[in-house]
């Protein structure tokens, strides 16, 4: 188990051989059954329209927007996260608990997450290119941020994300969590699309941890992409999209990531033109 929780975590090799996926499969179904695990199920096909389109070059199809509308897909990718957030606050009986989210695909959740009445705080996690698929923070939490996880440790905190493939950025978050003194059993993920090399990974690393996920995807490839997935949902979802649909939650920033988030939008735009 230890092999394969290192395989995944570093993607050294990914994909998994076929006894260790068939493996990892099979406790996925099992933690579906024991409630640690659940899937949801009805992800549209719009937002694997372009990924699934092999006759177009990988590198622009997982990362921009070709056949679908980008405003379409966008919209799309927020809806999934009602039925999740439906699913948490049913699931944990309580009205107000604390979001994470993790910069930059997360905030996809933030027009669902943000109409919820659940507080938010921001951590940015990164992949380090030259460390693999270790992750490293350029922002983390804010001192007010802190001082809200340390005083409401025994509430339930909800990582939204739309992607849940190697469990990376969950679990350099996660262990920012338990630094404070908070037990896995008060977290839940909830993600779009996940791949059961990471469900398996976040599951066996932080036992009570609860998942919550529209669909469970095949398998991780070579590039710790998703399979079939939906391809970079970060790039797709900042691709077309602009402050100004922000605007109503503005509120939930502070000055420095407002600033940034509207930096990063006009990068991906500029790049995207």
């Amino acid at each position: 188990m230890d092999q394969i929780i290192n395989q995944i975590s570093t993607g050294k090799p990914l994909p998994l051989p076929a006894n260790h996926l068939e493996m990892v499969t099979s406790y996925c179904f099992e933690a579906i059954k024991f409630g640690s695990l659940q899937v949801l199920g009805g992800m549209p096909d719009l937002l694997r329209q372009d990924w699934l389109n092999a006759s177009l070059p990988e590198a622009e199809r997982a990362t921009r927007h070709i056949s679908v509308e980008p405003l379409k897909w966008i919209e799309a990718m927020e809806n999934q996260f009602y039925p999740l957030i439906h699913c948490f606050l049913d699931y944990t009986g309580r009205p107000r608990d604390i979001a994470i989210l993790i910069w930059r695909g997360a905030l996809a959740s933030l027009f669902v997450v943000g109409r919820s009445g659940i507080e938010i705080c921001h951590i940015d996690v990164k992949r380090n290119a030259s460390k693999g698929l270790r992750a490293t923070s350029a922002m983390f939490f804010t001192e007010a941020d802190i001082a809200n996880l340390c005083r409401y440790k025994h509430t339930r905190l909800l990582l939204p994300d739309p992607m849940l493939a190697t469990g990376t950025s969950f679990a350099y978050t996660i262990n920012a969590l338990l630094g404070f003194g908070i037990p896995a059993s008060k977290i839940t993920i909830l993600c779009v699309v996940a791949a059961p090399e990471g469900v398996f990974r976040l599951l066996k690393s932080y036992p009570g941890l609860k998942i919550i996920t529209i669909t469970l995807d095949s398998h991780l490839n070579s590039n710790a992409f998703i399979m079939p997935g939906l391809g970079d949902a970060g790039d797709k979802y900042f691709c077309g999209n602009f402050l100004d649909r922000f605007v109503l939650f503005q509120h939930h920033f502070n000055d420095a990531q407002w600033e940034r988030l509207g930096s990063l939008l006009l990068q991906a735009n500029n790049v995207a033109t």
